[in-house]
């Protein structure tokens, strides 16, 4: 289960990476809201917590080791990535 969850967090990047490519061409408030998600005030927690924490971290610890705690810790490292990203598109699609 381990390596399926590194393999879907990773599938979850590709998908994150799309989503902000359509925002980018789809107009004007689309092209804000991925702006501020990047560079803006929800920046840190988009990149430093979604991206970071959320995503990479646990990818690769899940692919190196197949210890349970080091499983433990990486599927509550993708639960913290994965309520701040719904905090930053709630929260953040009421702000922008």
């Amino acid at each position: 289960l381990g390596k399926l969850l590194a393999y879907l967090v990773l599938l979850e990047l590709g998908l994150i990476v799309v989503e902000l490519f359509v925002l980018y061409n789809g107009g004007g408030h689309g092209a804000a809201a991925a702006t501020g998600l990047l560079t803006g005030s929800y920046a840190l927690p988009f990149l430093g917590i979604v991206v970071v924490l959320g995503i990479i971290i646990p990818a690769a610890l899940l692919l190196q080791s197949k210890a349970p705690a080091v499983q433990m810790i990486a599927s509550l490292l993708v639960l913290i990535g994965v309520f701040t990203m719904r905090y930053v598109v709630v929260v953040g699609g009421q702000v922008l």
